[in-house]
């Protein structure tokens, strides 16, 4: 490898380990906690925060989106990108996410059945990492991001998915999410709002294309694993089926590939 590549991963285990680290105490004491490590060839080390060791609970693939959702975003972009070109890891990550949404997909009403109040607890999971030629492009154009990682919430599963949506996309296809974001055909800019609002998207048949909706800088109080924290992360909000009519206009500026 060139001096600043990053090597393609295809099992992330191998580079993770744990360490004991001294953390204070109200009373004066210290304790031993652990954390996880995580070194990447030719990368950065990723440590996660004392005390939170994770691998009980956490993927490897989760771990490692969760050091990079505060890193830099030129750099994390870079690292998950890697990562994501291993179908191994790929598929790890695209796992987690499948256990994530099917139980809160599960509960959605058929199409015509009665509305039902879900009750949403702000879980999040990592699904992947905006391009790093995109996050360049942002950089470059004044709108550098907080971090380059991409997650989903609950909410925005059931938001995305809803029986009243407009063209959804197939809940299989939702599902492969990690996958898809791994690939974009396009990534857009939406200049309509100046809110950064991302759209990666992929060809279905004909004029017809597919389009998530990623909002970017979002400051967010939520559960991570079950931890009640403040992340700032860019989100999946939607996932539906457009016409390349609807995209190929001066309100979206093309940031890498092509419709």
């Amino acid at each position: 490898r060139q001096a600043g590549e990053y090597a393609i991963i295809d099992d992330l285990a191998p580079y993770t380990s744990t360490e004991l680290v001294e953390v204070g105490q109200r009373s004066g004491q210290t304790r031993l906690v652990e954390r996880t490590v995580v070194q990447l060839p030719n990368a950065p080390v990723f440590k996660t925060d004392a005390g939170w060791g994770g691998g009980h609970k956490l993927s490897v693939s989760q771990q490692v989106l969760n050091k990079a959702a505060v890193a830099d975003p030129a750099i994390a972009a870079k690292i998950i990108n890697n990562v994501t070109q291993s179908p191994t890891a790929l598929q790890h990550l695209t796992d987690d996410f499948r256990q994530f949404a099917q139980p809160i997909i599960g509960q959605l009403p058929a199409v015509g059945q009665p509305a039902v109040r879900l009750k949403m607890t702000g879980d999040l999971i990592h699904v992947g990492a905006v391009p790093p030629q995109v996050a360049q492009s942002l950089r470059t154009m004044g709108k550098p991001l907080k971090s380059a990682v991409i997650s989903v919430r609950d909410e925005d599963v059931v938001h995305a998915m809803r029986p009243a949506k407009h063209s959804p996309v197939d809940a299989a296809w939702y599902l492969d999410l990690p996958k898809h974001l791994a690939s974009p055909q396009a990534v857009l800019l939406d200049m309509q709002k100046n809110d950064g609002t991302l759209m990666f998207v992929y060809p279905v048949s004909g004029s017809d294309r597919t389009k998530l909706v990623v909002m970017t800088d979002r400051s967010l109080k939520t559960k991570v694993d079950g931890q009640r924290t403040r992340v700032d992360t860019n989100v999946v909000r939607t996932a539906q089926v457009v016409r390349l009519s609807n995209l190929a206009t001066p309100l979206y500026v093309l940031l890498t590939g092509k419709l």
